[in-house]
């Protein structure tokens, strides 16, 4: 008897967390989006690719919105600009010799209705409060429009990595860091597209 109370209550407690796990912030009608290439302002020309690839993974493993193929099939268009990309020394040896880096990688994101060219991210500031009290058709007015469009979020992340042996650790090479930072960057940017800011 006391086992079978035990397992009971570990399927009550479980159950009681899903409803987390089905958060969403998005419209109701949004239930696909398209990755856009995302643009880079330096000369890591393979970050693009790599993201695109992460976010469509991340996405799939996520559940919650479907990937699709071209922007005409989707209700949102995801968007994004790597804005930073910075390697730093974090760790010398007793000769100045550099141990380890970190690497920070981020991108200004847009999320928008590809309808209506709107943001799906709609900030606490007046030209959200604008557009959710524009309750009639045609009631947004172009230059609050043009303020919601225009507003992209920045996310990023970084991640430390070993480049001389040392203390058991790894040695990656600044690639593995950056294939490393962009999948766990990609994984919260699809938590930031469903669940909001």
């Amino acid at each position: 008897m006391p086992r079978r109370l035990a397992v009971s209550l570990v399927a009550v407690l479980l159950f009681a967390g899903c409803d987390t796990v089905v958060k969403r912030t998005l419209p109701d009608n949004v239930h696909t989006v398209f990755i856009e290439t995302f643009q880079t302002l330096g000369d890591q020309s393979l970050l693009p690719v790599v993201v695109g690839d992460e976010l469509r993974r991340s996405f799939r493993l996520d559940g919650r919105l479907g990937v699709a193929d071209h922007a005409a099939g989707a209700q949102a268009v995801l968007g994004g600009t790597f804005s930073v990309y910075d390697k730093v020394p974090s760790r010398y040896d007793r000769n100045n010799i550099v141990q380890e880096y970190r690497l920070l990688i981020g991108a200004d994101l847009t999320l928008t209705d590809p309808a209506t060219g709107l943001s799906l991210w709609q900030s606490a500031g007046a030209s959200a409060t604008a557009l959710s009290a524009s309750a009639a058709p045609g009631a947004v007015t172009p230059a609050v429009a043009a303020t919601v469009k225009t507003a992209p979020r920045r996310i990023t992340q970084d991640v430390v990595y070993t480049v001389v042996p040392a203390s058991g650790l790894p040695v990656e090479s600044e690639e593995d860091a950056q294939r490393r930072a962009i999948r766990e960057l990609a994984e919260r940017i699809v938590h930031k597209v469903v669940e909001g800011w």
